[in-house]
């Protein structure tokens, strides 16, 4: 009864967030909700059904000009084709409670495991939001500004200006979801509800395939499930068209596609440089506001325009970035019981003022940009 009830709590208290941020789109999260609770027990009809129906009000907040309903809507029907496709049909309320769970919808589609049961509140929950602060607010926009300048300016762009910038786009974006999950996470924790695993040093990977999958583990395992693949895909179609998507974003995602079928072609499998050079690829497309923006700055990255004049600051960029590839994002489990641990309120104090120091430039979450 007591789980029902912390449940409940979160259930009211997501939604009056969210209607206190859009209204219209808190009317829509109810339609939307209403048609999959409805269709649970339609068969692979009732999926087709709730695309239709979830797509139809994605076109709703399209047009009334809500970023707040597309972009929510855009997770919240790949979680609901989750529930679709689930063996067995849970209450009502647990439903409910999966899918408007604010940090699961913080972090992205997750399995309905959430539901099963509540551990006991974690204090520790607390340490993980001020990380997943430290890394967006601190690190991941420190890396942005140099990013901006070398996608968002003008004409050629040196060798060494080039990579600076794509690590430290890569850099911001890596840190910036780890940032996003650690958060939700933590929060997660306190709440007794903990979530799977976050990002989880990706460019680590053998293959391009389990980039991806360490990128992302939450949504890889919802795509990559059992008989989850056409209505899932179907929904992620359907989000992308809706939500946002620029035609640089589908562009990069056809990249990766690409990569992956070459890395299947080489004669020595698994060959780690090419998941670097087809990720950094995809992330150079999907940071670039143009085709032509793209082409000066991949041609830059060989060396086209020259070297160009290294700057202290862009080299420690650089540096700076690639050791973030290479090693992070850190696992809060491993270093919250380090040896170290015993050192833990001075590094949360350290990192509180370090949110707050820079917490007036802070930028929105990459994750709610799209």
């Amino acid at each position: 009864m007591r789980d029902d009830t912390v449940r409940l709590a979160w259930v009211v208290g997501s939604f009056a967030l969210l209607a206190w941020l859009s209204p219209l789109s808190a009317v829509l999260f109810a339609a939307s909700l209403g048609a999959c609770w409805a269709l649970r027990s339609a068969g692979p009809q009732g999926v087709i059904a709730a695309i239709v129906a979830h797509g139809a009000l994605m076109a709703v907040a399209r047009s009334a000009g809500s970023d707040v309903g597309v972009i929510g809507l855009g997770a919240l029907g790949l979680q609901q084709l989750v529930f679709l496709r689930e063996p067995g049909r849970p209450r009502l309320l647990d439903t409910l409670f999966t899918m408007l769970f604010l940090p699961r919808a913080l972090g992205g589609p997750v399995w309905m495991h959430i539901t099963r049961g509540r551990a006991a509140s974690d204090p520790s929950g607390w340490a993980w939001v001020v990380l997943g602060l430290v890394e967006k607010v601190v690190l991941a926009d420190s890396f942005a500004w140099r990013a901006d300048a070398v996608f968002d300016g003008h004409g050629p762009v040196p060798l060494i200006a080039a990579w600076s910038g794509l690590v430290a786009f890569a850099a911001q974006a890596l840190l910036d979801l780890a940032g996003l999950w650690h958060v939700a996470a933590g929060l997660a924790l306190v709440a007794g509800f903990p979530l799977p695993d976050g990002p989880s040093r990706p460019f680590a990977a053998t293959t391009l395939a389990g980039f991806w999958e360490r990128w992302h583990p939450s949504l890889w395992a919802v795509l990559a499930g059992p008989n989850r693949a056409l209505p899932l895909l179907a929904s992620a179609v359907l989000a992308v068209l809706w939500h946002a998507v620029t035609p640089m974003l589908a562009l990069a995602a056809a990249s990766q596609l690409v990569w992956m079928g070459l890395g299947r072609l080489l004669p020595v499998r698994p060959w780690r440089p090419l998941v670097w050079i087809g990720a950094l690829h995809g992330l150079l497309l999907a940071r670039s506001p143009s085709l032509e923006r793209a082409a000066f700055v991949q041609d830059g990255l060989y060396g086209v325009f020259g070297l160009g004049g290294p700057d202290a600051v862009t080299l420690l960029t650089l540096v700076g970035g690639v050791m973030v590839l290479a090693f992070g994002p850190p696992d809060p489990t491993r270093v919250f019981r380090s040896r170290v641990r015993g050192y833990a309120p001075l590094a949360l104090g350290a990192g509180v003022a370090a949110v707050l120091l820079c917490i007036a430039q802070a930028r929105p979450f990459l994750y709610f940009s799209f």
